[in-house]
């Protein structure tokens, strides 16, 4: 069985276009499906490989009607301009007859909740290692004036190499500081909402970036200890948990198990991301200087955002996306059968984080995302909540 992340060796028929195709928009010729990856309320993803290029793509389909909301069309709009190493490419968005699709980069290497609970937490070096490539991803989304608003592990995807690098991968929750109005509405995964978040009332906003540097915060805790920073064993079967755990993020009541061994400079660093006024919290810039970041960083990672990319030439334009949103909502153009926009591809960076010698090559995760809602609520976090 071929490892799945990397081009499959089918037969050149199958690599073959059919006559009369090479200029025609994305047909049923165009991909081969491999398996399913998940579903849930959302649909259900695909990989898929692609015929043009010989590559993986991870597909996810939505039912077109009401489960296409403004979180699908802020995921498409925003994350089509991000191209970075540590962010899941976004490919093309497409609609068949059923359903509004959006192929994506896919990520060999599962996403960073299984990672941490098959290994029950990491070393501090690490989680270090993830934590420094986080912030590098989030530095440049914010620059690129976009606050994701639902960082967690089950959105940080690995790519399947032997030292993982991780891509973020959803959007659905994010806001544009010049597209879209100021974050104020109550939406992520419970366990890792600011305090402001949780405290916003109708009519009032907070700064969406700063909240996602208090969800950075708290995938550090869970890398380290395997465990929510403001979650207890003995709330597991008590119904007022969320209400709990709720109180103890707004009072920030978080301990470190004894069994836990860190360096003072690991233990300051969360002191200052974790802080309940926004204005008080540390910066993404005062994280890229703090002694225990720097540490073991790669040369040029702290310089690798200031070249920052817009998205390539011949690209969806925003207006263009959100112009097709009626036929999204109300199928207008079905009779039309498969109607395609295509995104040129591009070449993405390379990370910083790799060594010389790996530099190069095919990483093995060439197209598609996964699904946020596929992990147990019992499990590390809970599902997202949107209010």
């Amino acid at each position: 069985m071929p490892r799945l992340g990397l081009p499959l060796r089918l037969p050149k028929r199958l690599l073959q276009l059919p006559a009369g195709c090479a200029d025609r928009p994305l047909a049923a010729w165009r991909r081969v499906q491999i398996k399913d990856l998940n579903s849930g309320t959302f649909g259900f993803v695909q990989l898929a490989l692609d015929r043009t290029t010989g590559r993986n793509v991870a597909i996810k389909f939505i039912e077109r009607g009401d489960k296409v909301t403004k979180y699908v069309e802020r995921e498409i709009i925003n994350h089509r301009q991000l191209v970075h190493p540590h962010i899941i490419q976004f490919k093309e968005v497409f609609l068949t007859q059923q359903h509004l699709s959006i192929a994506m980069e896919y990520a060999a290497g599962g996403d960073m909740f299984e990672y941490v609970v098959r290994k029950g937490g990491l070393r501090e070096s690490e989680a270090r290692w993830f934590f420094q490539q986080l912030i590098v991803a989030v530095d440049y989304i914010h620059r690129m004036g976009v606050a994701n608003r639902d960082i967690k592990l089950e959105n940080t995807l690995l790519d399947g190499s032997p030292r993982p690098l991780i891509k973020i991968c959803d959007f659905g929750y994010s806001k544009h500081e010049k597209y879209q109005s100021a974050p104020g509405s109550r939406v992520g995964t419970p366990a890792y909402l600011a305090p402001e978040v949780i405290m916003t009332t109708k009519g009032k906003t907070y700064d969406g970036k700063v909240a996602d540097i208090w969800s950075c915060g708290v995938m550090l805790y869970v890398m380290l200890v395997g465990a929510y920073p403001f979650e207890r064993p003995e709330d597991k079967h008590d119904n007022q948990k969320l209400q709990k755990m709720i109180q103890r993020i707004l009072r920030v009541e978080y301990d470190w198990p004894a069994h836990i061994k860190l360096s003072p400079e690991c233990r300051d660093l969360m002191s200052r991301i974790l802080v309940a006024d926004p204005s008080k919290r540390i910066t993404i810039h005062e994280i890229q200087d703090h002694p225990w970041y720097m540490k073991d960083l790669p040369p040029g990672v702290k310089e690798m955002n200031d070249n920052m990319r817009m998205p390539p030439a011949g690209s969806q334009a925003r207006t263009e996306i959100a112009g097709i949103g009626l036929c999204w909502y109300w199928g207008t153009a079905a009779s039309a059968g498969i109607i395609f926009f295509q995104l040129r591809c591009v070449t993405i960076p390379q990370p910083m984080f790799l060594l010389p010698a790996d530099r190069g090559g095919d990483s093995g995760c060439c197209a598609g995302g996964a699904e946020e809602q596929r992990y147990e609520p019992a499990r590390l976090g809970g599902a997202p909540v949107a209010c």
